[in-house]
């Protein structure tokens, strides 16, 4: 990976449309400053989570069940497009980023109103399910080459290293992305792609789940 491929996928990211973290945002300055060590692991799960957390347990109205959810929104596309950008052999990067899935999903749920357990994205249980982390993982997916990128060397590079962190995601049973692991399988040993782009995501899932990749999940 050349040094300036993570801003050529910025750039890539932002052209095409993909859905990812806003660099004006809070929480995604948070994830940035956090995975260059600026700050620890604690004080990045607090910075994420407090907002949300305050809204939560404040007085509740309609307009605040909007903000629960786009504060969840810009937590994962912000996670999910720095694992995008990490060069998936860097075990250490992609395992603190695994940590930052983890460290929410741990955090205490917020004492919510009945407005928050009535949402149908992530209930009361606001981080424990991580309920918003799979729907953000499905509209990524609608980046993959071919469809809402292209064939450059970035953008699968950008690719694979989103697969990898999703398997690393399943491999340590944060969340059970097995679907993604089918679609990477069967669209690099079964479908007409273009080899160089899709070859690669196939065997990055093995790489982390062995043998399990060879069992038929789907039921």
């Amino acid at each position: 990976m050349v040094a300036n491929e993570s801003h050529q996928i910025d750039t890539i990211a932002c052209e095409r449309g993909w859905f990812h973290g806003d660099k004006e945002d809070e929480c995604y300055q948070t994830i940035h400053m956090y995975m260059n060590d600026e700050l620890s692991l604690e004080v990045a799960i607090e910075a994420i989570t407090k907002p949300t957390d305050e809204i939560c347990s404040s007085a509740w109205e309609p307009s605040k069940e909007s903000s629960v959810e786009r504060n969840l929104w810009k937590l994962h596309y912000g996670i999910l497009h720095t694992a995008k950008k990490t060069p998936w052999r860097d075990t250490a990067a992609h395992n603190k980023l695994v940590d930052l899935v983890r460290g929410p999903k741990a955090h205490p749920d917020p004492h919510s109103s009945e407005g928050v357990a009535q949402n149908f994205c992530f209930s009361k249980n606001i981080w424990s399910n991580l309920g918003m982390l799979g729907p953000s993982t499905r509209e990524c997916w609608n980046n993959s080459p071919g469809c809402g990128s292209g064939y450059s060397v970035p953008e699968i590079h950008a690719w694979t290293n989103i697969n990898a962190f999703v398997a690393r995601l399943t491999e340590t049973e944060l969340s059970p992305f097995w679907i993604y692991c089918i679609w990477a399988m069967r669209s690099g040993l079964e479908d007409e792609h273009k080899l160089d782009s899709y070859i690669p995501v196939a065997t990055v899932w093995p790489s982390f789940l062995g043998r399990s990749c060879s069992i038929d999940r789907r039921t």
